[in-house]
């Protein structure tokens, strides 16, 4: 009698676990933009560079849809200058509109900001053919709120790490696109467009809301839980 709480509790985590992998594999990719280890831009508002001066970097990169589309996940792939990850870090996530006139992005229209604290960053195995050849990583956050992204408008997505002088975080160039990325650095100010025909590595991912499935597999548990009581009741 006492062992039946906990095969309903194995049974229903058994369930939530088949739903959470059938949620990752069912992940709709919306933007894919594969890294190529070929370098990358400085996308950090703090750090020293090569010729040992504090400096910033902000990068942002365009993107269009053709039929609209809800993000729920964001990955991109990046490195360090010198192989140097910090044990913590903070990035800024930023989604710009495009600014009338060039079309680069609107300081004034800024549709999505969030701060992230130690996001998942993962060594792919692969290195990056730069300076001292650093590990190329792979990063992921899950948006706490879904992201609804419109057709045919024009977005720009910035990710920079926040204030570690320690450290400088190098957004990796991108195979797809290649119409290139916008930056801002201390001798250019104002948003301006790169001359590199290069995109920036990073994908934007839908996932379904697994609700009925959940539902379905709680129910599930739930009548084999009543089953199981009737019989006990009819042997007593």
């Amino acid at each position: 009698m006492k062992r039946r709480p906990l095969i309903l509790f194995a049974a229903l985590a058994v369930s939530l676990a088949g739903l959470v992998a059938a949620r990752n594999t069912n992940a709709q990719i919306i933007v894919d933009h594969q890294p190529t280890q070929a370098g990358g831009p400085g996308s950090d508002t703090q750090y020293v560079n090569m010729f040992g001066f504090e400096t910033w970097a902000q990068v942002a990169d365009d993107f269009e849809l053709s039929a609209p589309a809800t993000a729920h996940r964001l990955i991109w792939y990046a490195f360090y200058d010198r192989d140097n990850p910090p044990s913590t870090e903070t990035f800024r996530v930023r989604l710009y509109g495009a600014r009338p006139g060039d079309g680069l992005p609107d300081d004034g229209n800024i549709v999505y900001e969030q701060f992230f604290l130690d996001p998942t960053r993962v060594a792919t195995g692969r290195i990056v053919f730069v300076s001292v050849d650093p590990r190329e990583f792979r990063f992921e956050i899950d948006l706490p709120a879904p992201l609804a992204l419109e057709a045919n408008l024009p977005y720009w997505l910035e990710i920079v790490q926040i204030g570690d002088i320690a450290t400088a975080h190098r957004w990796e160039y991108a195979s797809a696109g290649r119409t290139g990325f916008a930056y801002k650095q201390p001798g250019f100010p104002d948003w301006t467009h790169s001359v590199i025909g290069a995109d920036l590595a990073f994908q934007l991912l839908a996932i379904p809301e697994p609700s009925t499935l959940f539902s379905g597999g709680l129910l599930s548990c739930l009548y084999l839980s009543k089953r199981r009581r009737s019989r006990v009741a009819r042997r007593d």
